[in-house]
């Protein structure tokens, strides 16, 4: 009983505070205010946390997936620079894609269609250019050498193992998510990729 006084008088606190708002709307202000500026912040942190964990959980389960094939070569000489550039990375799918799923809504009515298209075409450049883009941040001088082969050995394999993941993930998202809500959302089911 104290419980539910104690997180009533809270919600009614926050309530007054918000000027009759619920917390909920005084959260959601910002994203409708500068969608791409919040999708970009959330994207960054939550790349940066997504990373974290994968390093924590690493260290503690030596197992890495396809017996260290992809794991091995996604390490980076510090842990800092790796969850930094993972922040880099997240922050940038967090700015780009508003404008992609607002084209999308705008282009395709039928989710299906929107969700096959999203699919066919960004799963595999996202998966091409974040190897690139793992190998320009291991070493910017020698990466563009490294670049083809890397893409060569490890971007069908990525774009296969990502597939039944993103394309439940995004068939949840296109039916539930609005729009304004979507790039957040997804930045989030990237932290769990």
């Amino acid at each position: 009983m104290a419980t539910a006084a104690g997180t009533s008088a809270v919600a009614t606190a926050l309530t007054a505070l918000g000027g009759g708002r619920s917390l909920a709307q005084i959260l959601a202000e910002p994203l409708h205010r500068r969608p791409q500026l919040w999708s970009f912040i959330v994207g960054g942190v939550l790349g940066a946390v997504g990373d974290t964990t994968a390093q924590l959980m690493a260290k503690e389960d030596k197992y890495h997936l396809n017996q260290g094939h992809l794991e091995e070569r996604l390490s980076h000489p510090s842990s800092s620079t790796r969850t930094s550039s993972m922040a880099l990375w997240g922050a940038s799918l967090g700015f780009g894609f508003p404008f992609w799923y607002a084209y999308l809504d705008r282009t395709f009515r039928n989710v299906t269609t929107r969700l096959l298209v999203h699919q066919g075409f960004m799963s595999p450049i996202c998966n091409c250019a974040f190897l690139a883009y793992v190998e320009l941040v291991r070493d910017p001088a020698t990466a563009f050498s490294r670049i083809p082969q890397r893409i060569e050995a490890d971007g069908l394999y990525l774009t296969c193992r990502a597939l039944p993941f993103w394309l439940t993930v995004n068939a949840v998202t296109f039916r539930l998510v609005p729009l304004m809500y979507r790039s957040v959302t997804m930045s989030s089911a990237g932290c769990v990729w």
